[in-house]
C-alpha cells in the first residue's frame, strides 16, 4: 500500500531547505507546524499545515490535526471511490477523522494507538500483529507500516497543498524534525526512522516532545524568555498525552552576563500512561454502574465503548462544554446483542473518575507501595503502567533524579521552580489544577514556591516547537 519514494530526492540541510517542518506524530493525534524562509510574514512565522483527509466518505476536509487512526473497510462495505484522495485513486485503507468515527462504529477493523504498539517491546512490531482485536477476516498490519501510512498521508498531502508542482517543494526535500517521547528507548526510535524512510522521507532528525514543547514555549517568549527563567532554575516538564507519560528535567545555568544555558538532565522512563487509560476507566465505570447484572461487553464492543468515551471525555472536559453527555454503542455480548445501549455521564463525573483514578493524593513515604489500579484495563496487549497514579509515577521521578541537582541532592525529591504542562490530558482546566495542587503540597514551606508556565496550544505545541527547532539548526534560532 505504501507508495515508493520520489526519485528526485536532493540533499537537504538547514541552509538550503524553504520550509523547516516539524512533525508530531501523536497517539491520539498527529500534526504539522512549518516556517517558510520566503514567506512575507518573516522567517519565524510559525503556521500550522491544515491536513487534507477524509471527514465521511466521499468528503475532504482539512484539519489542523489527523487523528492517528487507521480503518480498513471490507471489499462491500462503502461504495467504489468511497475513500479516495486527491492524491491517490484506488485506496484500500483510510487514515484520519474517518478512520477514527467509522472505526468507533466497527472497531474490529481499525487501528488506533499504533505508537503506543510501536515501542511494546514484547511483541515484533514489524509483524503483523493488529488489530488485536480484529474481524475474522481483515488482514493483518504491522505497527511499523500503519506507522509510514500516517507519515505518508502527511507527505502527500503537503506535496499537493504545498509545493506548486515543484519538487524542490516537496516534504521529502525539506527540513523535518520528527518527535518522539523522551522515554523511547533505540529500537523504537530507529523504528519511527524507519517508518519515514518507507513513506519517502529520508532526511528526518527526532526530537524529544517534552523538548519541543519548550521551544515552543521560548518562541512565545522570544523577546524576553531569559527574563523569565533564572540562574539554578529547574523546569519540570510534565508531558502526558494519549498513551505516554512523559518528565522531563531541565537545569537553566548562567553562562556569562546575560545568557542563560539550558541543560536536559533527567528523562522519565517509558510510562505507558495516558488519556487511552482514562477512556477505559471511564468505560469501566460504565459497565460496573449503568450495566450492573448485565453480562460484560464483548472486546469489539469493549473498544467501541472506549472510542465512544473518549470523545465523551473531550468534549466535558472542554472549558465552557455541557454539564453532561451521552454515549451509545450497539449490544454484542452475551444478553445485550442486538440492542442499542446509551448511557449519560456528567462533567463531574468524569473528573472524579480521572482525579480519583490517576491524579490522587501521595506522599513520598508511600510512593513505592504498589496501589490498587482503579483504571480497570482488560488486556489488549500493551504492556500499561501498573500503576495508574500519575501523581505516583512522578514523586517517583522527582525522588530518583534528586542527585541530578545540586542544590537538591540533600533532599527527598527535586523541587522544580518551574513547571509547562504538555499533551491533551492537559487541554482540562481541571486536571492542571489538580496537578497543580499536588505539587504545592509536596513544596509546602519550599521558599519561592514555582511558576506554572504558559502553553498556548496543548495540541499544536510540539510541532510548532519542532518547526522551530527546525529553524534553529540553520543557525538563526
Amino acid at each position: 500500500m505504501s507508495s515508493k519514494p520520489q526519485k528526485n530526492l536532493r540533499r537537504v540541510d538547514a541552509v538550503t531547505s524553504r520550509y523547516y517542518v516539524g512533525i508530531d506524530l501523536g497517539t491520539t493525534n498527529s500534526s504539522v507546524a512549518y516556517i517558510d524562509r520566503l514567506s512575507e510574514e518573516g522567517p519565524t512565522a510559525i503556521k500550522t499545515f491544515m491536513v487534507p483527509q477524509l471527514s465521511s466518505p466521499g468528503v475532504i476536509e482539512k484539519f489542523d490535526l489527523l487523528p492517528s487512526f487507521f480503518y480498513f473497510p471490507a471489499g462491500f462495505e462503502l461504495a467504489e471511490g468511497a475513500i479516495n484522495l486527491p492524491w491517490k485513486e484506488s485506496c484500500d485503507y483510510a487514515v484520519g477523522k474517518f478512520a477514527r468515527e467509522h472505526g468507533a462504529v466497527v472497531p474490529g477493523r481499525m487501528i488506533s494507538s499504533v505508537k503506543s504498539w510501536l515501542c511494546n517491546g514484547r511483541v515484533d512490531r514489524q509483524k503483523k500483529i493488529l488489530p488485536w482485536n480484529k474481524d475474522n477476516n481483515m488482514a493483518g498490519f504491522s505497527p511499523l507500516e500503519v506507522t509510514s501510512y500516517y507519515i505518508e498521508h502527511i507527505k502527500s498531502a503537503w506535496n499537493q497543498e504545498m509545493s506548486g508542482g515543484d519538487p524542490d517543494y516537496f516534504l521529502e526535500n525539506q527540513q523535518i524534525i520528527l518527535t518522539v517521547p523522551a522515554s523511547f528507548d533505540e529500537s523504537a526510535r530507529e523504528l519511527t526512522v524507519k517508518a519515514a524512510h518507507m513513506a519517502g522521507l529520508e532526511n528526518v532528525t527526532l526530537l524529544e516532545e517534552p523538548q519541543a514543547a519548550f521551544y515552543y514555549w521560548i518562541y512565545k517568549n522570544k523577546v524576553d524568555w531569559n527574563k523569565k527563567l533564572n540562574d539554578g532554575d529547574v523546569i519540570l516538564i510534565c508531558d502526558v498525552g494519549g498513551g505516554t507519560t512523559d518528565f522531563t528535567l531541565i537545569h537553566a545555568v548562567k553562562n556569562g552576563d546575560d545568557y542563560l544555558e539550558l541543560k536536559r538532565v533527567a528523562v522519565g522512563d517509558h510510562i505507558l500512561l495516558g488519556g487511552d487509560n482514562m477512556d477505559m476507566a471511564i468505560a469501566h465505570h460504565i459497565e460496573k454502574t449503568r450495566m450492573a447484572g448485565k453480562a460484560k461487553l464483548d472486546a469489539l464492543s469493549w473498544t467501541s465503548l472506549c472510542m465512544k468515551c473518549r470523545s465523551l471525555k473531550e468534549a466535558l472536559l472542554t472549558p465552557g462544554a455541557d454539564a453532561d453527555g451521552s454515549v451509545s454503542i450497539a449490544g454484542r455480548g452475551k444478553s445485550v446483542v442486538g440492542t442499542t445501549m446509551k448511557f449519560t455521564l456528567t462533567r463531574d463525573e468524569i473528573s472524579k473518575i480521572i482525579i480519583e483514578g490517576f491524579l490522587n493524593e501521595v506522599d513520598f513515604g508511600s510512593i513505592d507501595k504498589k496501589i490498587s489500579s482503579a483504571a480497570g484495563l482488560r488486556e489488549s496487549g500493551l504492556p500499561y503502567a501498573e500503576d495508574p497514579s500519575i501523581t505516583n509515577q512522578l514523586a517517583k521521578f522527582l525522588k530518583r533524579h534528586v542527585k541530578d541537582i545540586a542544590r537538591d541532592s540533600a533532599k527527598k525529591f527535586v523541587r522544580p521552580d518551574k513547571i509547562l504542562y504538555n499533551g491533551g490530558v492537559f487541554k482540562s482546566e481541571a486536571i492542571r489544577s489538580r496537578a497543580t495542587e499536588l505539587v504545592s503540597g509536596w513544596l509546602s514551606g519550599a521558599e519561592g514556591g514555582f511558576t506554572v508556565l504558559d502553553n498556548a496550544d496543548y495540541d499544536l505545541s510540539v510541532s510548532l516547537g519542532a518547526a522551530y527547532y527546525a529553524y534553529t539548526k540553520s543557525g538563526s534560532g
